[in-house]
């Protein structure tokens, strides 16, 4: 599969795939839909369709040099619908991928906190992209039927409001990577501390087998829920 570059290809396959960080094989409903937030490379939507080939997968990803060089041609041939966009509340975002980030293949999306215009690092290239809320994205499927996996490198925070919240509950299930605020994702107030999104994840808890895996050194962690 094509990455960024050989570090972060090995790093994805080893993560998603072998260490199955998002508990695909875990799943004792097999999902009708999977949606794909943060889909970089494609790595996990190409998983998920060689677990649930019957599924109806869709990727999102919002840097149009990632979405362009890997992701569409990493799932060609595969029947996965890409989508360029982001998470977010519906009003366009500028997306960077910094110098100082290009080795490792991350990007970032800068939010302002009051209006959402972005603020951008003073280097990189930087380009505006449409996002989506969460209720959007979901809006063509049965979250019953759903599996939600989220890595958007602080939108994730869209996520805690109610109506996404909600509708987490209903899905089958999800796996969802959170952030601490950070360079990676640079305002405070926007972004919640890690111990508001365990608090958050233990209101899943009825519906779902919650489980937390978190990354110390890095600030992050991955919340996964399989529907009881």
């Amino acid at each position: 599969m094509i990455a960024d570059n050989d570090m972060v290809a090995a790093a994805l396959f080893n993560e998603v795939i072998v260490s199955d960080c998002y508990q695909l094989r875990r799943l004792s409903d097999r999902p009708e839909c999977m949606l794909d937030i943060g889909a970089n490379a494609g790595f996990f939507s190409v998983y998920a369709r060689m677990l649930f080939p019957a599924a109806r997968i869709c990727a999102c990803e919002p840097n149009p040099h990632t979405f362009y060089t890997a992701l569409v041609p990493n799932t060609a041939g595969l029947n996965i619908a890409t989508e360029l966009t982001g998470l977010g509340d519906g009003r366009p975002v500028a997306v960077s991928t910094p110098t100082r980030g290009i080795s490792d293949g991350r990007q970032t999306l800068w939010f302002q906190n009051s209006t959402n215009t972005a603020t951008l690092p003073p280097s990189g290239d930087e380009v505006t992209v449409p996002t989506k809320s969460f209720e959007e994205l979901v809006s063509n499927t049965r979250p019953e039927t759903l599996f939600v996996k989220s890595d958007c490198e602080g939108a994730e925070r869209f996520l805690l409001e109610d109506g996404a919240t909600k509708l987490l509950g209903r899905c089958t299930g999800f796996g969802i990577e959170v952030h601490e605020p950070s360079e990676q994702t640079p305002v405070p107030d926007c972004c919640p501390q890690l111990a508001r999104y365990a608090q958050w994840a233990q209101t899943l808890s009825d519906s779902h087998v919650v489980t937390w895996r978190g990354c110390k050194d890095s600030g992050t962690a991955v919340i996964c829920g399989v529907r009881r």
